[in-house]
């Protein structure tokens, strides 16, 4: 062998040595993921070998052996971080600016990650399932460049307690998290996003439009205004138990069990006294034994009032004493007296037959509901009134309080004198 032929040889050799270098262990296949029986300390998808070609060989690129390095224990291969080597322990913190992009699934399933600072990079999302089952990650910093976390990025990391949101969520992207707390303004999430995290107690700025199982299974959400919400997916809030007050736009739309609870008569109290419509097939409210809060009036005239909260029961007396007159006063008065405390009246006069007699509280009387629900109906008399002007209009400019015995005279030469009632509801 000549001089040549040596140098030529050993040039071959040298340069198939720095290819082989240059590739991560493991090796590529030809489609660009590493081979089976690499090594499993680095993540499952790569990108391809650049073939390049040097000018008049056609064989490889020096760019492409160069362009992969390693940083902060990350793998990188030009703007790209797709993996990690064995010497990553606890920290996620490549400090390279050329980064723009993440391999999905990155850092799934590392147990060992505590902490990802990326921060020095210019990536502009978080890819799918990026870090999804790193259930040590308690800390995330992203980069004012990122303006999207992807489908199930952060699912399952269980100690991520905080992380600031960029505008766009995919699907289930922190779903069953460890996220205690969030605030939605300026934010789009999307199905399932904060599903299933069961630590998170308050959300604050909701968007009009809530996607399907936003927040289902959330079984400690206590704290969330609904008020400024136009459409609930189907399932938005099921199994949030603990959300127990809800003011609903009598215009949302509710999607299927979009309140529905995880568990049978959880109490809620209805800040509003119109229930959105919907359909009863949908049962939005599934398990929810639910009450209106706010009062409803509505007025009776006030001798019909005493013959109809006296009517007789079979086994009570029959014998009423009737009220000298129908003033405010003097009917709380009659109404308290533990004379007439035996008063009955067939519920299914006012709220159905599923009611059981009604009990007294002071000047109020109770309708107690059935026996395997804790609601109850209350009735309180606001006062006695004659009408000032238009019988059919129970406005407070409308109502004279009366305060004369015997027959009342309104505007219109009614001799009725009306009682007005509160209805509220109880547990």
């Amino acid at each position: 062998m000549n001089f040549k032929t040596l140098i030529s040889t050993l040039c071959v050799v040298a340069l198939s040595t720095l290819v082989a270098l240059a590739d991560p262990p493991g090796g590529m296949d030809q489609g660009g993921g590493f081979n089976p029986g690499g090594d499993d300390s680095q993540h499952t998808e790569g990108p391809s070998t650049s073939s390049g070609n040097a000018e008049g060989t056609g064989s490889f690129s020096f760019e492409s052996i160069i362009s992969i390095a390693t940083n902060e224990n990350c793998l990188v291969r030009g703007g790209l971080l797709y993996g990690y080597t064995d010497e990553l322990t606890t920290s996620v913190a490549p400090n390279l600016s050329t980064i723009t992009t993440i391999a999905q699934g990155c850092f799934a399933g590392n147990t060992a990650i505590t902490s990802v600072d990326l921060s020095s990079t210019s990536i502009t999302a978080i890819p799918s399932d990026c870090f999804a089952g790193c259930t040590a990650l308690t800390s995330v910093t992203l980069p004012e460049s990122c303006i999207e976390i992807d489908a199930n990025a952060f699912a399952g990391c269980s100690a991520l307690a905080s992380v600031s949101l960029p505008a766009t969520l995919g699907a289930y992207a922190f779903a069953a998290s460890g996220v205690t707390s969030v605030d939605l303004e300026g934010v789009t999430p999307g199905e399932g996003t904060f599903a299933n995290c069961t630590l998170l107690a308050r959300v604050d700025n909701l968007p009009e439009e809530i996607p399907v199982a936003l927040f289902a299974g959330d079984d400690v959400l206590e704290t969330c205004d609904v008020s400024g919400v136009t459409s609930f997916g189907d399932a938005a809030f099921s199994g949030c138990d603990a959300l127990t007050t809800l003011e609903l736009k009598p215009s949302a739309a509710l999607g299927a069990y979009s309140f529905a609870a995880g568990s049978a008569y959880v109490k809620t109290t209805l800040s509003n006294d119109t229930l959105p419509e919907y359909d009863t097939d949908d049962y939005p409210f599934l398990a929810r034994e639910y009450k209106v809060a706010e009062d409803v009036y509505a007025a009776i005239d006030a001798m019909d009032l005493v013959e109809w909260l006296t009517k007789e029961k079979a086994d009570t007396v029959s014998t009423v004493t009737q009220p000298d007159d129908y003033n405010t006063s003097t009917l709380k008065t009659w109404l308290a007296d533990s004379d007439n405390a035996y008063m009955y009246v067939y519920a299914d006069d006012l709220v159905g037959e599923d009611f059981i007699a009604l009990t007294m509280d002071g000047s109020n009387f109770i309708f107690n509901a059935p026996a395997d629900s804790a609601l109850s109906i209350g009735v309180e008399l606001v006062g006695c009134y004659s009408l000032s002007l238009d019988e059919s209009d129970w406005s407070a400019d409308n109502l004279a309080e009366t305060e004369t015995s015997g027959t009342y005279e309104a505007a219109e030469e009614s001799d009725t004198c009306f009682a007005r009632l509160r209805y509220f509801w109880t547990w």
